[in-house]
């Protein structure tokens, strides 16, 4: 991780709130921020709270302070995901458990808007166990009472990811040197070295879907593609996988379904089945 740090001078730190220990068992993220370092210094942050379409338990609202009535006109992660990943852009990601923001639930919820992130990754907990003897252990919060740094607001997506941005700083600041030779890497460089040929898959089947439930009324067009099936939910106007390990580009695949069912447009094929 000091080779990241050293070699990069753009960081996005990135904090989220949650339903649920694990997306798999139904957890989902309610609340998600970045902030934004460059050149050592915090330049600009987003922060979104996010319709996680279900009902929260009371232990989850009485550790974050975020209710349903909060959430209940929010965008769901569909709707949010591919502007907050244009935010992320090539920066570093920076977290505080990495494993737990990034790796098990920002990464699995970007593939299910199409998008294989390939960040690099800095976590501030390991590196706070490598240089700081805390005899309280090393969540953020005891990191930032020992450290006296402010944090304000904890367990709020953005107040944590400010914490942790400060906490981020002084250890670059303190205890990661650059080496005056280093080799600086340029993250487009190896991301065009490394990336394969996106090849766009041909639309092969669009089938509307809807079920009724209690609560809710599901409204999709089920996209049949040549290694994947993903699907329009009509109720947010948004894309999403259903199953796929690749990369999708849903503009081409709007292509696609226009050019096989002669609509000119989405909100035209909506309006012919779905209404």
């Amino acid at each position: 991780m000091e080779d990241i740090i050293n070699q990069n001078n753009e960081f996005v730190v990135i904090d989220i709130e949650t339903s649920h220990f694990h997306p798999q068992k139904g957890g989902m993220i309610i609340e998600l921020a970045a902030v934004k370092i460059k050149n050592n210094k915090i330049v600009d942050f987003r922060t979104q709270l996010i319709n996680p379409e279900r009902k929260l338990t009371k232990k989850i609202t009485e550790i974050t302070g975020i209710t349903d009535s909060m959430l209940e006109e929010k965008p769901v992660f569909r709707e949010v995901l591919p502007n907050f990943y244009k935010f992320l852009g090539n920066g570093v990601i920076v977290a505080h458990n990495a494993k737990f923001d990034w790796d098990r639930f920002l990464v699995y919820f970007l593939k299910k808007v199409g998008i294989y992130p390939k960040n690099q990754v800095v976590d501030t907990l390991k590196l706070s166990k490598e240089y700081i003897d805390s005899k309280e252990g090393y969540s953020l919060g005891a990191l930032c009472e020992l450290l006296k740094i402010e944090h304000k607001n904890q367990h709020r997506a953005l107040g944590d990811a400010m914490a942790t941005a400060k906490l981020f700083l002084y250890l670059k600041n303190n205890f990661i040197e650059k080496e005056a030779n280093a080799e600086q890497i340029s993250i487009e460089k190896i991301t065009k070295k490394n990336k394969k040929q996106y090849r766009p898959q041909r639309v092969r089947n669009v089938k509307y879907w809807q079920k009724k439930t209690k609560n809710k009324h599901f409204k999709r067009f089920y996209v049949t593609l040549d290694r994947s099936v993903v699907f329009y939910d009509i109720p947010t106007r948004a894309w999403e996988v259903k199953s796929s390990n690749e990369p999708i580009d849903f503009s081409q695949v709007e292509k696609g379904v226009l050019s096989l069912t002669n609509f000119s447009s989405i909100e035209e094929l909506i309006n012919h089945y779905a209404n």
